[in-house]
């Protein structure tokens, strides 16, 4: 912006002597924003001591684009082409998460860490030798019955398996052992088709 045209937006405002100092301290911002980065400043931020500046509206910010950062060399030697994605197996498979309350009836503490390790490596893992994942949730609802609002710590378990009645049998089983164990009402289980590929081989 041009020494005149700061002149005229800033004298609708301030005084003949405030507007002159005003100019003055903005050349000397743009100055040091001039010599402290190479690129085109399109505009110019000045805050001093006296005040903070915004005449008819419009902040006079810096709008200086500072070069943005290149992209890492992409090494030539490294072969991305042999990307190969299969599904897990020929035979259909599901996603299977259960939902596992940790608050037992009767008694005021949760299950344990230690329960409930014991339990993952007792019965979990034989339920799902080929892999699973553990999450902590925290979830909330409305009895009606009670009128009021209840809180629960529970686990997720999420694996993928094969369809097949031996899988339901086996989740059937796990669920109905931690029932019994940990005097629940119920396990939450919550099944749907998987289409769950293994990706190998990026790069050699």
């Amino acid at each position: 912006m041009a020494a005149a045209d700061k002149r005229k937006l800033l004298s609708t405002t301030y005084s003949h002597a405030l507007t002159d100092e005003i100019i003055h301290d903005m050349a000397v911002a743009e100055h040091a924003i001039g010599g402290r980065i190479m690129t085109k400043c399109v505009g110019v931020f000045f805050q001093s001591a006296k005040l903070s500046l915004t005449c008819a509206g419009l902040s006079l910010m810096v709008a200086c684009a500072t070069p943005a950062a290149a992209d890492p060399p992409v090494d030539a030697t490294t072969n991305y082409s042999d990307t190969v994605c299969e599904p897990l197996a020929e035979a259909p498979h599901e996603t299977v998460e259960l939902y596992f309350g940790l608050s037992i009836a009767n008694r005021e503490q949760d299950v344990s860490k230690a329960e409930w390790d014991a339990f993952v490596d007792e019965h979990i893992v034989e339920t799902f030798p080929n892999g699973f994942s553990v999450a902590d949730l925290h979830g909330a609802g409305y009895d009606s019955d009670a009128r009021k609002i209840w809180h629960e710590d529970s686990k997720r378990v999420t694996a993928i398996v094969p369809v097949s009645d031996k899988t339901t049998a086996r989740v059937q089983a796990l669920t109905d052992l931690y029932r019994v164990r940990f005097q629940q009402n119920s396990v939450l289980v919550n099944r749907w088709d998987s289409l769950a590929s293994s990706c190998h081989g990026l790069a050699e």
